[in-house]
């Protein structure tokens, strides 16, 4: 009779996962038949000990009641499933005004977005362009539902008025 050796495994760590994911592309539509949210992921990667995904490269887009917004960044972790995810390195929102089409783009080194909520904050350091004015701050809490709700902190940066730039040219 032969006799069969166990499969030798490695045991799991707090860096193991349960299973990664490849390529992933996530689409959402209204009750019309309309995208209304995306989201893109070149690798996802579930970790084997605790409620939370690793994302690599997020992109996600939002396109509901004329807002339209971009949300992207080099990695983000989930926590409780997508109640809230965590954006770090180079994280840009792009927020599009469907009134004169022009874009307004905030980068920041982290980000906590709240899907659910449509709320995100940071307390790091936060460049805001609109048009040709450019604002530095000290945190931030935005309403992206809202789209008109921005609230920055300790503003530090100089507000140049778009007129004002082009009288000083």
């Amino acid at each position: 009779m032969q006799s069969f050796k166990p499969l030798k495994t490695t045991p799991l760590t707090p860096q193991s996962f349960d299973f990664k994911l490849f390529n992933v592309s996530w689409f959402e539509y209204d009750v019309n038949g309309d995208l209304s949210q995306s989201f893109f992921s070149p690798e996802i990667r579930k970790s084997a000990y605790l409620d939370e995904h690793e994302v690599t490269s997020p992109l996600l887009k939002l396109n509901k009641d004329h807002n339209a917004w971009e949300i992207k960044a080099n990695f983000a972790k989930t926590k409780k499933g997508l109640e809230t995810i965590i954006l770090n390195d180079n994280v840009e929102i792009q927020i599009l005004n469907p009134d004169n089409n022009q874009t307004s783009v905030l980068n920041t080194s982290s980000l906590i977005y709240h899907p659910k909520t449509q709320i995100a904050h940071t307390k790091a350091a936060v460049d805001f362009k609109n048009g040709n004015n450019l604002i530095h701050s000290q945190g931030m809490k935005a309403d992206l539902a809202d789209k008109k709700t921005l609230h920055l902190g300790h503003v530090t940066g100089q507000l140049l008025p778009e007129d004002l730039s082009k009288t000083n040219a």
